[in-house]
């Protein structure tokens, strides 16, 4: 349950909607202001669809945009001002918009990220874990300590990992992983990439004895619906497999997953999305029955596009509803999940900082009770 809000939190904030605004040009709906992600979301106004060109400093997460209210990442590099990022839409009959000039805009990636977790019953800490960062946004350190406050005697090993990067065009072109913080790097990734940024290949060596350990690859159809990731052993045998359909607009309708990389599907998820691009249904088939649906998940959203519920299912039958309170202007948010009779389960309450950085949750087990701590990030910017 440790991390479930936050990728419920990060699917909410992937949500768009229709725009009321009386401006039918290309617009910007969201100016970005601040941001201490590498990948912030940007919302914007297409009359039409088409495809999406960017030029300046910045790329986008998504190669197509439909018509009204878009949400796509800007992929960023170094932390610092931006402000020559345009984005333009064209369709296929050749007409374009007119260039949108993005609203300059800062960023300014954490030094470090200290992430404290608590026990929800007694609030004494149960783990604490460190990020350093570099000026990429990417992880040069990472240290992870679980404490057992019943037993004074017994503290489980603290986990170092250490990183380094090498960088081209503002892109990890190698990286050097510490794994088991001897402060000696023990394997090295080296990426191949496309013309539009995106890794697609990664060729794992040994550093001890130079030896290729593992290679991973992106696969892409010429019309660009179908995206194969392929992971090899060093014997260059087939590990793992991920089959990943998607519409014109890169939503993934359909993954199918070999873990093995035996040739037999193990799971398939799949996938229904609005005309908005929001994520309205998703349904997971897995062995032995990959024609029975396990678990689905169906979606709401509001006028403004922002998630308000997840309703889960199981073998057909209700199991849980989530929903979400969302509060702009004081920067946080409420999570809340029932069971299938709308009994109370336990909730969240999370804070953002002024950089849009997740500070704290809050959590409890019941209406009646106050909220306890749950987790605290402290940022060094």
């Amino acid at each position: 349950m440790k991390y479930l809000l936050l990728i419920f939190t990060s699917v909410m904030l992937t949500a768009c909607g229709s725009d009321s605004s009386k401006n039918k040009g290309i617009h910007e709906v969201r100016a970005i202001n601040k941001t201490a992600s590498n990948e912030p979301d940007y919302l914007f106004y297409s009359p039409i669809e088409g495809k999406i060109e960017m030029s300046g400093e910045c790329r986008s997460s998504k190669r197509f945009a439909h018509k009204e209210v878009n949400r796509i990442q800007l992929l960023l590099k170094k932390e610092g001002i931006y402000s020559k990022c345009t984005l333009q839409v064209i369709a296929e009959d050749g007409k374009k918009t007119d260039i949108l000039y993005i609203s300059q805009f800062e960023a300014n990636y954490p030094e470090s990220m200290t992430f404290k977790f608590y026990f929800p019953n007694s609030g004494e800490l149960e783990s604490e874990t460190i990020y350093k960062m570099d000026e990429y946004g990417n992880t040069l350190r990472y240290s992870d300590q679980s404490f057992e406050p019943w037993n004074t005697e017994f503290t489980l090993p603290k986990r170092i990992e250490n990183y380094r990067y090498e960088y081209l065009n503002g892109l990890i072109s190698e990286k050097f992983s510490d794994v088991d913080g001897d402060n000696v790097f023990d394997r090295k990734d080296v990426y191949q990439r496309d013309n539009s940024g995106v890794a697609t290949s990664i060729v794992t060596t040994d550093l001890k004895n130079q030896n290729v350990i593992e290679t991973f690859s992106l696969i892409t159809s010429k019309d660009g619906r179908t995206v194969t990731a392929e992971t090899r052993n060093r014997h260059n045998q087939l590990t793992r497999q991920i089959v990943h359909i998607r519409d014109k607009r890169d939503n993934h309708l359909r993954t199918e997953t070999d873990y093995n990389g035996d040739g037999k599907i193990d799971t398939i998820v799949s996938r229904v999305f609005d005309s908005h691009d929001n994520k309205t249904e998703e349904a997971t088939f897995r062995q032995p029955d990959l024609n029975k649906e396990a678990e689905k998940t169906v979606y709401t959203y509001n006028k403004y596009g922002d998630m308000e519920t997840a309703s889960t299912y199981r073998d057909g039958n209700l199991d849980r509803v989530a929903s979400i309170q969302l509060n702009r202007p004081d920067r946080s948010e409420i999570y809340t999940e029932r069971n299938a009779k709308g009994e109370f389960g336990y909730q969240f309450f999370s804070k953002y900082d002024e950089w849009g950085s997740l500070k704290n949750q809050l959590t409890r087990d019941s209406e009646k009770e106050k909220f306890k701590p749950f987790f605290k990030i402290d940022y060094v910017y």
